[in-house]
């Protein structure tokens, strides 16, 4: 689903992918998968989506698209650090206490969840 939002009179604002049960924001309007690709924005006048390729919206849309990635990545550096560690390449010594502070940390919640 996208949260697709205007400023009235058709020009677009924002349009970010959104979950089951997330809450639009003030002004934004839910648009299926099936009907919205990004650089479509959303017609005020019809309700209809129209193509509009424009540079900034763009780069908008493939911001909401990096940032609905970031979840992942922390999971994915624990695994990087932890095969490094593994085969010699690097030792816990060699990072910060911050971090390996934060890295046990994550290790103590993710065993507490069953991870």
């Amino acid at each position: 689903m996208w949260a697709i939002k205007s400023n009235g009179i058709g020009n677009p604002v924002s349009a970010r992918r959104i979950g089951v049960g997330w809450d639009l924001d003030t002004g934004e309007t839910l648009v299926d998968d099936d009907a919205y690709e990004p650089g479509m924005i959303l017609d005020n006048d019809d309700v209809t989506l129209r193509h509009r390729r424009n540079g900034e919206l763009v780069k908008q849309e493939k911001l909401a698209e990096l940032a609905a990635t970031d979840h992942g990545i922390p999971k994915v550096v624990e695994d990087l650090i932890e095969a490094l560690i593994t085969k010699g390449v690097i030792s816990m010594s060699d990072l910060s206490v911050e971090a390996i502070d934060k890295i046990n940390n994550r290790k103590t919640l993710r065993s507490q969840i069953g991870e």
